[in-house]
């Protein structure tokens, strides 16, 4: 089964995601010490770390969106990918750029936002495991 349009989007989201974690990890081992410091190598690789777990939870929402037909479900899993995405940026970003001056706050509010995500993923999921008037909540 071909994935749908907005399946296809949280899939290049992802995958752009994933590239920009990659590609500041490899920033961090070769060379960021003699710009930022001594510190900012180990916030970069906690960053890289973080940032890639969301990138794979976004693939886990990707590869259950499309069977999932109870309406409460899939918009928790749009709020999921939303607070997913916000909080990626607002918490990997912040970490990469607390080397350089930005707040830390912007990561304590990015944090915030992955754990409501994650919520949100958990009762995305038990919504489509209710079954309404003997209708399957999941495709096949």
């Amino acid at each position: 089964m071909p994935l749908s349009r907005p399946a296809l989007g949280i899939t290049l989201f992802a995958v752009v995601n994933g590239l920009i974690a990659q590609v500041l990890e490899g920033y961090a081992a070769h060379g960021l010490v003699e710009i930022a410091g001594d510190y900012a190598p180990t916030l970069y690789h906690t960053s890289a770390k973080y940032h890639m777990w969301h990138v794979l939870a976004l693939f886990f929402v990707v590869l259950i969106y499309d069977r999932v037909t109870v309406l409460p479900a899939r918009v928790l899993l749009w709020v999921t990918v939303a607070l997913f995405s916000i909080g990626m940026v607002m918490f990997s970003g912040g970490m990469y750029g607390v080397p350089f001056g930005a707040s830390i706050y912007i990561t304590v509010a990015g944090a915030i936002l992955l754990q409501v995500g994650w919520g949100a993923f958990v009762l995305a999921i038990a919504a489509a495991l209710v079954v309404r008037t003997g209708e399957s909540a999941l495709k096949s």
